[in-house]
């Protein structure tokens, strides 16, 4: 991996003239979401890809350093800001890219891939393998195919969703958790030493609810992502899925590969969907009677933090499943000149979305 050109450097002398030689310190950093690694092009699983992922909360990773050397001074998770500073970074980074030289050489050879990640691992690198996808014409066919099996009532069909569209089910479950990853992580319900200081009750009660808010916004986000995503999964790779905002049935629901790299990604998956397997599908309803105790459990820390992780875990698998889209947004800009000298400016946005599938053979 090469890293990007550098975001700028800093000039110093000792006495601050221009005739004696000057010091340059070098800094880079890498976002380490996407490395491609091509190990042989005539191959097509020759080429595949990786997203460095923090196992605490499988939040994407910034890798920074000095000097010329393509070697880490620091790691960090962009989400819950776990960092890897100085040689625990170098450590760290060695045995990342050990990992992927273990799994280069196992592609190369056609051996078998052990996905395990080392128990004590901060930081791993997510594998995407390369998946024979199916043509245009055989998906367009195979949408075509009335689904059998129970589904329940009334289950989601390609009635409702015709080929491609499936993507903008992923772009929504993105947009949603790119706005729980902006939410604090370091925030809990539990009062902090800083909100007991607080002199003023008011601002005390005011910080409160904003913990509190955090926490359910976290919660109630991530659960419907992992809706639109384990939904999205199962209309692309067999045409129908439950219409349920139940996530363990969803998670059941889900093909047997899916379900495999999922656990080995998140081995306490399953117990988080199960424990949460409610989470949107009830607290949402403000005519229900939540009572005490499911009023706690909705703002419950370790529970949003848990099902976050959960929630970006399963987008990944939407992306090995071929579940993908695109979007774009252009802006214009006009200024209306009003009385007494002002400018009113207008901006308009306009969105160009697209959604797609390419579902494995």
């Amino acid at each position: 991996m090469t890293p990007v050109s550098p975001e700028g450097s800093d000039s110093t002398s000792s006495n601050g003239s221009t005739d004696e030689p000057q010091l340059t310190i070098t800094r880079w950093s890498q976002d380490l979401d996407k490395v491609t690694i091509e190990f042989d092009s005539s191959r097509p699983d020759g080429t595949f890809t990786m997203k460095g992922r923090c196992t605490r909360c499988w939040g994407g990773l910034m890798m920074s350093g000095d000097a010329d050397e393509h070697i880490p001074s620091s790691i960090v998770c962009r989400v819950c800001r776990t960092r890897l500073a100085g040689a625990e970074a170098r450590d760290e980074y060695k045995r990342m890219n050990e990992q992927t030289s273990a799994i280069v050489f196992s592609l190369q050879y056609g051996f078998r891939i052990t996905r395990k990640y080392p128990d004590n691992a901060t930081f791993v690198f997510k594998i995407f393998p390369y998946v024979e996808r199916q043509t245009e014409e055989e998906f367009r066919r195979r949408v075509d195919i009335t689904p059998s099996g129970d589904y329940g009532k009334d289950p989601l069909t390609r009635r409702s969703f015709p080929a491609g569209s499936v993507g903008f089910l992923a772009l929504q479950a993105q947009c949603l958790m790119s706005a729980v990853n902006e939410l604090p992580w370091s925030l809990s319900v539990i009062p902090s030493p800083t909100l007991d200081n607080l002199e003023d009750p008011q601002g005390q009660k005011r910080e409160l609810f904003r913990r509190l808010g955090c926490t359910l916004g976290i919660a109630m986000n991530a659960a419907f992502v992992c809706e639109l995503a384990m939904k999205s999964i199962c209309l692309t790779f067999r045409n129908v899925a439950r219409k349920t905002h139940d996530l363990l049935e969803l998670f059941e629901g889900l093909p047997c590969a899916s379900r495999k790299r999922i656990k080995q990604d998140f081995p306490g998956i399953e117990s988080v969907i199960e424990d949460s397997r409610h989470v949107f599908g009830k607290w949402r309803y403000f005519e229900v009677n939540m009572g005490e105790k499911r009023t706690k459990a909705m703002i419950k820390t370790t529970r949003a933090f848990d099902l976050a992780k959960a929630a970006r875990v399963l987008l990944d698998e939407t992306e090995i499943m071929g579940v993908a889209y695109s979007i774009k947004a252009t802006a214009t800009q006009n200024e209306e000149n009003t009385s007494y000298g002002k400018k009113h400016v207008h901006v308009k946005t306009n969105l160009d979305i697209s959604g797609s599938e390419a579902p494995s053979r």
